[in-house]
């Protein structure tokens, strides 16, 4: 991959190839972390019902098994700052992959198929597997967003199954599958998941082409109280004033005031962040040791 590949790369999955040998496991944890926070609004329940699962179907989701997604995702930070143990993340990794695999028979059945592969995600983050982190978690929009269509297809082929569910084989199950994540919305809508990922591994890793010397003069104290407070409330909007702080303290950098300046997105783990906190070494962006 080249520099303007990077800068221009619309699918995260060769940008992860690039930096992972040289990433902190807390690097890739929080991009990680932060895919998963994409989908942690369909994990919203009242009475043990999912978001968007229609009255009728009895095909529910107990709260335990949708909390247990939700205490992952809030472990797994929680570690990532230090406040758990190892154990306890591994714990609640194990909870929330463990019934993920039981997936519904109707492949139509797009609330159920997002939140199982949201079960995935948990199982690709106790594995390392963070190419399988990002393709999975990219999947959990795209079935929501086919979930809020009309789209006649899906309506079709899930009728048929409502009827027939175990009654057909493999084949018609993997074909059906098939056709589900062919339709336009999953397409467009796993299409914008995979631009908003990369928008997100350029946030956390920077430029692994062009690594910034970021002076220790440029953590002011206003500087470094402003960054404290986006970090601990995860709400990133003073970024341009962040940029106006570090330019009166002397910072000349082009990469660090634009990327300040730029439209974002911003997550924990933003490498401009994380060199005013003294988190990763000056000049060495995407966490290399």
């Amino acid at each position: 991959m080249t520099e303007d590949e990077w800068l221009t790369a619309t699918d995260p999955a060769p940008m992860i190839g690039v930096v992972r040998d040289g990433a902190t496991e807390r690097k890739l944890r929080l991009l990680a972390l932060a895919c998963c926070w994409r989908f942690e609004y369909l994990l919203d329940t009242e009475g043990g019902e999912l978001r968007h699962r229609p009255p009728e179907d009895n095909r529910r989701r107990l709260p335990s098994e949708v909390e247990r997604r939700r205490r992952a995702i809030a472990i797994l930070e929680s570690r990532i700052e230090g406040a758990v143990d190892e154990r306890e993340l591994w714990t609640a990794l194990n909870n929330a992959a463990s019934d993920g695999y039981g997936a519904s028979r109707d492949p139509g059945d797009t609330v159920g198929h997002a939140v199982y592969a949201a079960s995935a995600c948990f199982d690709c983050i106790r594995r390392g597997d963070w190419e399988g982190v990002i393709a999975t978690a990219s999947e959990v929009p795209a079935y929501d967003a086919l979930t809020l269509s009309s789209n006649p297809d899906l309506a079709r082929i899930t009728a048929f199954w409502k009827v027939s569910n175990l009654g057909q084989g493999d084949a018609r199950w993997r074909s059906d599958i098939v056709a589900v994540e062919g339709l336009p919305e999953y397409v467009s809508a796993l299409a914008i998941e995979r631009n908003n990922q990369s928008n997100l591994v350029r946030d956390i890793f920077g430029n692994p082409f062009r690594p910034v010397l970021f002076s220790p003069s440029w953590r002011t104290t206003t500087a470094t109280t402003l960054v404290a407070r986006m970090y601990e409330s995860r709400e990133f909007g003073a970024m341009p004033i962040l940029a106006d702080a570090l330019q009166d303290a002397g910072c000349d950098s082009a990469d660090v005031l634009d990327h300040c300046r730029g439209p974002g997105p911003h997550v924990r783990g933003c490498w401009v962040v994380d060199l005013v906190l003294g988190k990763e070494r000056a000049g060495n962006s995407s966490g290399t040791p």
